[in-house]
């Protein structure tokens, strides 16, 4: 029960990870761009045993630039268990996502990135490596809802799409 103190995830506790893994667009996101490495910094505050919040942000860039997606995403964690030093666990929030991308027009290229509303959820798992430090992998499932924008012709476009991501992440607790 002591060590569980100092231990990441554990009630109290800060932990920041680095995430870096792969990322895989889904449906028409998927047709028109290419899977991508992406990268995000992650932060989660142990509120018990069983749960925490969770926020990160994150970065990829697919298709030699020509699509870009950032997000902030923040939600709540949920201990499955604790087996020794292994703690597997799932996470379900919600986020905003800015897709960055080129429209070709009557008058050139342009640039469209608007801030979308989305959710995330999935699966994942921790090693405790130390009582400060631990080693992991997650799996999530990220929608974006759909919105309309308007391009400078006036001509309306849907924005919108899923993605999966698929990170290792090494942390430390504070």
């Amino acid at each position: 029960e002591k060590r569980r103190s100092v231990s990441p995830f554990s009630p109290g506790s800060h932990n920041i990870s680095v995430d870096i893994g792969q990322v895989f667009l889904l449906g028409e996101m998927a047709s028109n761009y290419s899977n991508s490495i992406g990268a995000r910094l992650h932060y989660t505050y142990g509120v018990s045993e069983m749960f925490g919040f969770d926020a990160s942000g994150g970065y990829s860039n697919h298709s030699n630039g020509q699509f870009s997606l950032a997000s902030a995403q923040a939600g709540l964690r949920v201990n499955l268990s604790w087996y020794d030093r292994v703690v597997p666990f799932a996470v379900a929030g919600m986020g905003f996502f800015r897709p960055s991308f080129d429209i070709p027009t009557e008058t050139g290229i342009e640039n469209v990135a608007p801030i979308a509303f989305g959710l995330h959820f999935g699966p994942g798992i921790h090693l405790e490596l130390t009582q400060r430090l631990f080693f992991g992998a997650s799996l999530q499932f990220q929608t974006l809802f759909s919105s309309r924008h308007l391009l400078s012709n006036n001509r309306a476009i849907e924005v919108g799409g899923s993605f999966s991501s698929f990170f290792l992440h090494a942390g430390f607790t504070l």
